[in-house]
């Protein structure tokens, strides 16, 4: 699967590698440190894998324990660069 940068604001996880992403649609999660770009209560990124995608939205899976997929705006995404 593709991945993708999801734009996200970081805040701090429970633990030391981890951290807290909230996206566009309010929903948060708490991911592995190495998947995210940002610092702690700032505008970040998260890395996901697209599931699918149409015109203007996409389907991602979250990095989390157990599987989330979201439904996020074009726009809010962003391909990962090899």
């Amino acid at each position: 699967m593709t991945e993708y940068w999801l734009r996200c604001s970081v805040h701090a996880g429970m633990f030391s590698n981890e951290r807290m992403v909230k996206v566009s649609d309010g929903l948060s999660f708490f991911v592995d440190v190495d998947r995210v770009q940002g610092q702690v209560n700032q505008p970040g990124k998260v890395k996901v894998r697209l599931l699918k995608k149409s015109d203007d939205i996409f389907w991602a899976i979250m990095p989390t324990e157990d599987i989330a997929v979201v439904q996020v705006p074009k726009d809010q995404m962003e391909p990962v660069s090899a």
